[in-house]
């Protein structure tokens, strides 16, 4: 079951994939904080699993593991969350 917290930072797709156990393991996603990602939040990103990979002002991708969602939902300084998707089938 989804937190009351993910359930309002994670997309809509996002939060049924969760929900129905539908994505497992590390995830690729993408997330909008409230300012420009300072070098004290990458810090806490990283303690709490998040494996950062490119970081634009205050949006930033990264791999997490799903069991770490709510984690990272929790920082008071993240915005939204989203899940990456497939943009086509190679």
């Amino acid at each position: 079951m989804l937190s009351e917290t993910l359930q309002k930072k994670l997309d809509s797709r996002g939060r049924r994939q969760v929900a129905a156990g539908a994505v497992t393991g590390k995830v690729d996603l993408m997330v909008r904080t409230e300012d420009e990602v300072t070098p004290q939040q990458q810090q806490e990103l990283m303690r709490i699993g998040c494996k950062i990979d490119f970081v634009t002002g205050n949006v930033f991708t990264a791999t997490i593991q799903v069991d770490r969602l709510d984690d990272l939902a929790k920082l008071p300084y993240v915005r939204r969350i989203e899940l990456s998707r497939l943009m086509f089938v190679e």
